[in-house]
Parts: structure tokens; C-alpha cells; sequence
């Protein structure tokens, strides 16, 4: 302890600017709670970065907004992280962009989620890229909406993927389709699928190819009706056969045509017999001849008999013959007379006599 300690806060407001600079680290430390708040904003504008890292976070605490306020920006850079834990959600409040521009990402991470989430707008918006990858998951999930949607697309894309992947839905749904176009594919990779549930139709639409290739199958089971119809040929395009097996029936059902028609090869025999059963005879009329010559045999046999009248002579000329002997017997005796005679010499070879036997004559 130093003859600081000692002396009164009059004495303290009382020393002159070159008597503070001259402070040492140990005289810093001696510095009470009650002695720092006595200290005036001229006194602390002259106090080094060396002396404002001997601050600890008790004394840090006991700053008053005006201190705070009216701190240079390479004094902020000084101060310790395990000081930093100390900033009050007032003096957080008493930031000028400047100062918060300054911070740097172990800095960002200490601040106290309380604190950080009564950061300005403006605040939160000037950190830099570097700095909002230390944000913590918890801080991530105390911001308000008006923060989240604040946020920069350079600074979305700098998010840590631990920190996405804990970002609110209320705060998701509520960000630019700009915002959501700028996360990474590593970003994307790590949405849950309740946050995949609250992106807007507007937000997955403006997303890239890229983007939809990186979705998770556990995200993708939160993807809805209204998101799929939303969804582009070019994005329904790189969806992978995986992806496509863990979309909902539902939203299956209501995929445009288009958008179907779309779909690889290889990622059309990920649907599973629930999702071909789902879908609508036009949906089926519009697929590929491409895709239904790689549909598995399971994947005919879920056909409905709707479905299977409602193909056209292109795509019965693309049956295999193991494809048509999958094909039930109601379905195969509501066939079109038109796509039966279309169907290939190999393929009709399939064909068993129990469905021969339901041909009409």
C-alpha cells in the first residue's frame, strides 16, 4: 500500500494532472473505491495504458459514467480483461463508438452479458469483425432484437459458430434477409432446426447455393411449407440426397414443381416412401425422365395409384424393369393405355403376372 491509500477524495480531485501522470503502478493499485470515483474526467484523461491495466475490477466498477465516457480509445485497449468484468451496465451505456470500436475480442468476451446487452445500437455496430468473434454464446442470446438486427454483415460473418448457433429465433427472424445472406456455409452448417423454423421466406430465398448446400439434416427437419415453396430451382439443386430424406412430408408437398424438377438425380433417391406418397400428382408428372429412371424400387412401390395414372409416356418409356415389377397391381391396372404402350421391351419383361393378370383387355 502507498501514501495514495491515505488520502482523502478531496486531496485526491486536488492533484494536479502531472501529479496523476506520475502515479505508479503500485500507486494505482493503493487506489480505493471511493478515492476513484473523486478522481475528475481531466485528471483520468491523462492516466497511461500502463496505469489503466493496473486497475483491477472492483476499482474498475467504482468508475463513474463520466470517467468512462470520457476515456481516449488507447486507454480502453488498456484495460485487462479480469478488469473488464468489473464495467457496469451504465458505463457500457456511456460508450462512444469510438471507444467501442476499440475493444478487442478477449475484451468483447469479458464484458458481462448484462452489461453487453444494454450496449447502444451504434456501439455494438462499430465493433470491429475482430472483435465480435469473441462474443460468447451467452452474450449471443442476451442481445436484444434491436442489437441483432444492428449487426453488420461483416460482422454476422465473423460471428463464431458457437455464437450462431445460440442466436435467438425472435432475433434470427428478425434479421435482414442481407444479414442472413452474409452467414458463412460453416455458419449455416450449425443452425438448429428451430432456428431454420423462424427464417423467413424472404431470408431463405436471398440465400446463396452455397448456403443450402450447407444445411444440416437435423436443421433442415425445422424447414417449412412456406420455406420451401420459397426456395429456388438453383437452391433445390444442390440439395443432397440426405437433406432431402430429412425435409417434412408437408413441406415436400409443397415444393413447386420447378423446384422438383430440379432435384438431382442423386438426391431424388434420398426420398423416403412417406415423401412419395406425399406428393402431388403434378408434382410427379413434372419429375425428370432422368429421375424416375433412378427412383429405387421401394421408392415405385410407395407410388399411389393417382400417382401412377397421372405420369406421362416419357416418364413410363424411362421404367426399368425392375421398377415396373415394383409397381402395385391397382396402380398398374389404372395406367394410362397410353403409357403402358410406352413403357420399353426390357421394362414390360418385369412386369409379374399378378399385374398382367389386373391388365384390363
Amino acid at each position: 500500500m502507498t501514501i495514495i491509500s491515505s488520502l482523502t477524495t478531496a486531496q485526491i480531485a486536488a492533484l494536479s494532472t502531472a501529479a496523476i501522470a506520475s502515479l505508479t503502478v503500485a500507486d494505482m493499485q493503493s487506489l480505493t473505491t471511493a478515492q476513484i470515483p473523486a478522481l475528475t474526467t481531466t485528471q483520468f484523461g491523462v492516466l497511461s495504458t500502463g496505469q489503466i491495466a493496473a486497475l483491477n475490477s472492483a476499482q474498475i466498477a467504482a468508475l463513474t459514467t463520466a470517467q468512462v465516457a470520457n476515456l481516449g480509445t488507447a486507454q480502453m485497449a488498456g484495460f485487462t480483461t479480469a478488469a473488464l468484468i468489473g464495467l457496469e451496465t451504465a458505463d457500457i451505456v456511456a460508450l462512444t463508438t469510438a471507444q467501442a470500436a476499440a475493444l478487442s475480442s478477449s475484451q468483447v468476451a469479458a464484458i458481462t452479458t448484462t452489461a453487453l446487452a444494454a450496449m447502444q445500437v451504434a456501439d455494438l455496430a462499430a465493433l470491429s469483425t475482430t472483435a465480435i468473434k469473441g462474443m460468447t454464446s451467452s452474450q449471443i442470446v442476451a442481445l436484444s432484437t434491436a442489437q441483432s438486427v444492428a449487426l453488420i454483415t461483416s460482422q454476422v460473418a465473423a460471428l463464431s459458430t458457437a455464437a450462431v448457433a445460440k442466436i435467438t429465433t425472435a432475433n434470427l427472424a428478425a434479421m435482414s434477409a442481407a444479414q442472413v445472406a452474409a452467414l458463412t456455409s460453416g455458419q449455416v452448417k450449425v443452425l438448429t432446426s428451430g432456428q431454420v423454423a423462424a427464417l423467413t421466406t424472404a431470408q431463405v430465398a436471398g440465400m446463396g447455393t452455397a448456403q443450402v448446400a450447407a444445411f444440416s439434416t437435423g436443421g433442415l427437419v425445422g424447414l417449412g411449407t412456406a420455406n420451401m415453396v420459397a426456395l429456388s430451382t438453383g437452391q433445390a439443386a444442390v440439395l443432397g440426397s440426405a437433406q432431402l430424406a430429412a425435409i417434412g412430408t408437408a413441406a415436400i408437398a409443397a415444393m413447386q414443381t420447378a423446384d422438383l424438377a430440379a432435384v438431382s438425380t442423386a438426391a431424388i433417391k434420398g426420398l423416403t416412401s412417406a415423401q412419395i406418397i406425399a406428393l402431388t400428382t403434378s408434382q410427379v408428372a413434372a419429375m425428370g425422365t432422368g429421375q424416375v429412371a433412378v427412383l429405387t424400387t421401394g421408392q415405385v412401390a410407395a407410388l399411389t395409384t393417382a400417382q401412377v395414372v397421372g405420369i406421362t409416356t416419357a416418364q413410363a418409356a424411362a421404367l426399368g424393369s425392375a421398377q415396373l415389377a415394383a409397381i402395385g397391381t391397382a396402380a398398374i391396372a389404372a395406367m394410362q393405355t397410353a403409357d403402358l404402350a410406352a413403357l420399353s421391351t426390357a421394362a414390360i419383361k418385369g412386369m409379374t403376372s399378378t399385374q398382367i393378370a389386373a391388365l384390363s383387355t
